[in-house]
């Protein structure tokens, strides 16, 4: 899926306005139409799919079952040209592709040269040229000015001709990187080529005598993209070594003059590149930097922009914006009224993999979203900016929180139970004060009492543990973390319990579990001395066919019913009849098309 953000007015944040839904596998490439603001264009191994951003709807799909001149495989990279009216598209399968925008993107042509899957395109407005280039180590030069004398043309190109076809003809190749090259970036020119590679270099070429000017090095990773500034005197190029740097550019061929003095962000940004409307507005803004005159290039700043791998790099001159995003999902936004001295404006974060649970809290002003890539994060849910990252080192299965709100319980294949301090008042905010130690397989459930004194958890050990949590015994300490020992253990189940849930209830604290075993059994729980006493269990006859994945109590008027779900299907409705359940369902819900997971209750729900 995209995530489509929105401006905030004067604050310059960003808040999720949409969701755009449709690949059915990994997103390998977007593109802004150049002309239409709101027409998005994006690519997987599913095909190419556009966009109405503001309407958060798909508008076509191109892929080789509606279209048999598309990739044999997919598109890895993509580039507008001429304004928008042509479209050039990378493959995975070595071809180009070269498609008519203005003639429901047909495609005019294919242009073969490479060995290998093509990771970037870019096409220079200047020259009419276009470059490409990806793991054969093989940067390509092709004419595209016949292009513009031959709109809407239709091609001739197949599988073999390296010449093209006549509009677009090969001009050249490029060789001097070692491994895949990674990016490309164009003088406004056309005579100058920037290359970013996986050998961590930066190689600067001439493009009319095809030969390289000079190596800029200072990266430790893969130079995942370029970007040029102050007509091509500056450069930021941004690494999988999570850095982006900030270069003065030495003269390429004698082509550019001192012009003294501070430069402004309305000369740095250029936004040539990508064909907007014009250049970016006068900012008025100085970042008090010197233009450089000599022969060498020379690094100005360097920004360590995350933790993790850094594997997208964008500028937005007209606000000023820099957003950089990780392989973890981590996206962040950056104020470069200063470009060398980059100012963290917002982070949205998603998580790597699967989500296995949530909690609202803080009146719902506030999000815990624990997941299976070890890592649980708090989120303000208006604009959904992640204020925090909890670090579980295993995968999450369930969160619970105290009713007080002060400390989450994050659990999972870790067979620790963890806790995390959510107290903003307190010094050790967001971080691990307390270690539930006990369960000896991952732990599958949690929930916490009303009174907040008591945590239920079950385990792959066939075990339910009740964990004495109240103030007193999980009171943050100054520094490392308490370590805490089950005050009741439990085998109630033969089998794994797979769920369990704490009645709401004034009179008495009552627990619910289900089980592999396909039964429920409630208990009756003293959380001052945290004991329990078993009142109910399911018999054979009247029990689920299926696991019990899910338990909840009624709420208000409907305290005294327990639901159920089951990988049967089936929601089965328990009453309490005073202190004894019916022997019977009172009502079975049918008509789950799966398994069900989980059940949730509105605080609205009432008896009848």
């Amino acid at each position: 899926s995209i995530v489509a953000m929105s401006r905030e007015g004067a604050a310059q944040t960003f808040s999720v306005s949409g969701l755009l839904v449709g690949h059915e596998q990994d997103i390998k490439a977007l593109a802004f139409h150049p002309m239409e603001a709101n027409l998005l264009l994006s690519s997987g191994p599913d095909g190419i799919y556009m966009w109405d951003v503001s309407h958060c709807r798909q508008l076509r799909k191109i892929s080789l079952q509606e279209d048999k001149d598309f990739h044999e495989s997919y598109a890895t990279c993509m580039a507008f040209a001429l304004g928008g009216q042509v479209l050039f598209t990378g493959g995975k399968e070595a071809s180009v592709k070269v498609w008519d925008v203005t003639g429901n993107y047909r495609c005019m042509d294919t242009l073969y040269s490479h060995k290998a899957p093509i990771l970037c395109v870019a096409f220079c407005r200047g020259n009419k040229m276009l470059a490409t280039a990806g793991k054969d180590s093989s940067i390509k030069l092709w004419d595209a000015s016949g292009l513009d004398k031959t709109p809407g043309a239709k091609g001739q190109g197949q599988r073999g001709r390296e010449e093209g076809s006549g509009r677009v003809v090969l001009q050249g190749s490029l060789e001097g990187h070692r491994g895949d090259v990674t990016c490309l970036s164009w003088a406004s020119s056309g005579l100058v080529l920037f290359s970013g590679g996986r050998d961590s270099n930066i190689i600067i070429w001439d493009t009319t005598a095809h030969a390289q000017l000079r190596v800029v090095g200072g990266h430790k990773g893969d130079v995942r993209r370029i970007v040029l500034l102050n007509r091509e005197k500056l450069m930021l190029s941004a690494s999988q070594d999570s850095t982006v740097k900030l270069w003065e550019l030495g003269p390429l061929s004698g082509q550019h003059e001192a012009s003294g003095g501070q430069v402004s962000l309305a000369d740095i940004l250029d936004a040539k590149d990508d064909e907007n409307n014009g250049p970016p507005p006068e900012l008025g803004k100085s970042m008090g930097l010197l233009d450089v005159v000599g022969p060498e290039d020379k690094l100005v700043s360097s920004l360590t922009a995350h933790d993790h791998d850094l594997r997208r790099f964008e500028v937005n001159p007209r606000f000023p914006l820099m957003a950089t995003i990780t392989s973890q999902s981590c996206l962040r936004l950056w104020r470069i009224e200063d470009v060398s001295r980059p100012q963290l404006l917002q982070e949205m974060a998603g998580h790597v993999d699967a989500i296995s649970s949530l909690k609202l809290f803080h009146s719902g002003k506030h999000l815990l979203a624990g997941s299976l890539d070890g890592t649980a994060g708090v989120y303000d849910v208006a604009s959904m900016r992640r204020l925090a990252e909890l670090e579980c080192d295993s995968a999450i299965n369930s969160v619970a929180i105290l009713p007080s709100e002060s400390l989450a319980f994050l659990a999972g294949s870790g067979h620790v139970i963890k806790g995390f301090c959510l107290d903003k008042d307190s010094s050790r905010c967001f971080e691990c004060t307390s270690h539930l130690l006990g369960h000896c397989g991952q732990v599958i459930s949690m929930d916490v009492s009303p009174d907040g004194n008591c945590l239920a958890s079950s385990s792959m050990d066939f075990s339910l543990m009740l964990w004495n949590v109240s103030a007193s015994q999980v009171r943050p300490p100054a520094e490392g973390f308490k370590e805490l020992s089950p005050a009741t253990r439990l085998e109630p189940h033969d089998g794994v319990i797979s769920s369990l849930a704490f009645a709401r209830r004034p009179d008495r604290c009552l627990l619910a579990t289900g089980g592999a075993d396909h039964r429920i059994n409630v208990y009756s729980v003293n959380t001052k001395n945290t004991s329990a006493s078993r009142i109910w269990k399911t018999s054979l006859d009247i029990c689920h066919r299926g696991v019990v994945s899910s338990l909840i109590w009624g709420r208000g008027s409907s305290a005294n019913f327990l639901f159920s779900g089951s990988w049967d299907q089936d929601i089965r409705v328990w009453e309490l009849d005073g202190k004894k359940f019916k022997d019977a369902p009172v009502h079975v819900l049918q008509g789950m098309q799966s398994s069900l997971c989980e059940l949730y209750i509105s605080s609205a729900c009432c008896s009848n």
